[in-house]
């Protein structure tokens, strides 16, 4: 590519051109154009620019030279259409949705959206105090828009994949599974029906969306099993999760079986509402372990599966988890007592098999 202004005699002076030219061949072709521009650096950049679509469209690619004008208010309801054909929960697409419009900001038009403009944005979610996985979930969201609007041949490259993602660390205040002491006093002293929705989260490893969605409909009782529809569940998977004889028989006791379709749990108890159950059962909401909030039952689910002496690849599935290092490496949360226990099995005197070592 050469960079020129254009010379001419005049009553026989040399004359030089105030604006830029641009000359390059690209496959079998030679362009040459005035870039309309005095300052040399603004017409290199220009020019670049010209260069790469004059080869995007030698390749036979689409160039949307008027698309950086589009709104992007509209787009971003069109991927919001598209989200819900895609039969995304609503509650992913309220997420991302949402995710989408803080992170465009004041922008208006589509060619706005820089990489610069991103990283900006996603800076600004740290003085948010929002952990790293959940400004890298900022990230995938907006990088979903334009992954659709490539795929809809309407942009052709995506800012976002030249944005790092940020390092993930453990969240400040990690959830900690509760001691069967402390589960005990929490169903004892929260009333019905709340403390059968703390029973089934426990003993069933739900969160709080599937409890909120839950049907009577969805509890074979004779089967002793509760069957997660896959628009409730978080992958989208249908599943079935078994029932221990106590969880059936409290979910029996709640009148309301005579409706399949009503649900279960009409209000799924708040954060509020569990610290204040708690604080009636003398069981702190946070200690040094970490927190004790309602996923935390989900936890403690893993937990006692470990406990029990469940497989990875048995409590992977119960916990309907895609790969066994989640399930291990952040919802099970074992104690000294139990690694104590454990070693105390394979004592080589006989005499001591089985007791605890102090």
């Amino acid at each position: 590519m050469t960079l020129y202004r254009p010379t001419w005699k005049k009553d026989g002076k040399t004359v030089h051109g105030r604006v830029w030219w641009m000359e390059v061949r690209v496959g079998h072709k030679r362009h040459r154009q005035s870039l309309g521009i005095k300052d040399k650096r603004a017409a290199q950049i220009k020019a670049a620019d010209i260069l790469r679509k004059l080869e995007l469209r030698d390749a036979g690619l689409a160039i949307h030279d008027g698309a950086g004008q589009t709104d992007l208010k509209k787009l971003v309801r069109e991927y919001e259409q598209e989200l819900v054909r895609r039969r995304s929960s609503p509650a992913h697409v309220q997420h991302t949705v949402k995710r989408i419009r803080d992170l465009l900001g004041k922008a208006h038009h589509l060619g706005e959206v820089t990489p610069a403009k991103i990283r900006q944005a996603l800076g600004a979610l740290t003085y948010r105090k929002l952990s790293g996985k959940t400004v890298n979930a900022y990230r995938v969201a907006l990088s979903g828009l334009f992954a659709y609007l490539i795929r809809e041949g309407r942009w052709d490259a995506n800012p976002v994949a030249q944005v790092s993602r940020v390092r993930e660390q453990e969240p400040a205040r990690p959830r900690r599974a509760y001691a069967p002491e402390e589960l005990a006093a929490l169903l004892d002293a929260a009333p019905e029906p709340r403390a059968t929705c703390y029973r089934v989260a426990v003993t069933t490893g739900l969160r709080r969306s599937e409890l909120g969605r839950l049907r009577w409909a969805d509890i074979d009782f004779d089967a002793a099993t509760l069957r997660v529809r896959a628009s409730s569940a978080k992958n989208r998977k249908e599943a079935y999760q078994p029932l221990p004889p106590g969880t059936v028989a409290a979910l029996a006791a709640l009148d309301g079986r005579g409706t399949p379709l009503a649900p279960v749990f009409p209000v799924v108890p708040s954060t509020k509402v569990l610290r204040e159950d708690l604080k009636a059962a003398e069981v702190p909401y946070e200690t040094a372990e970490g927190k004790a909030d309602l996923h935390a039952l989900r936890v403690t689910y893993a937990t006692m599966l470990a406990r029990a002496g469940v497989s990875l690849v048995q409590a992977q599935k119960l916990m309907r988890h895609s790969d066994p290092k989640l399930t291990a490496n952040i919802y099970t949360r074992l104690r000294l007592d139990d690694a104590h226990e454990a070693v105390a099995r394979i004592d080589l005197d006989p005499a001591q098999r089985g007791r605890i070592a102090t």
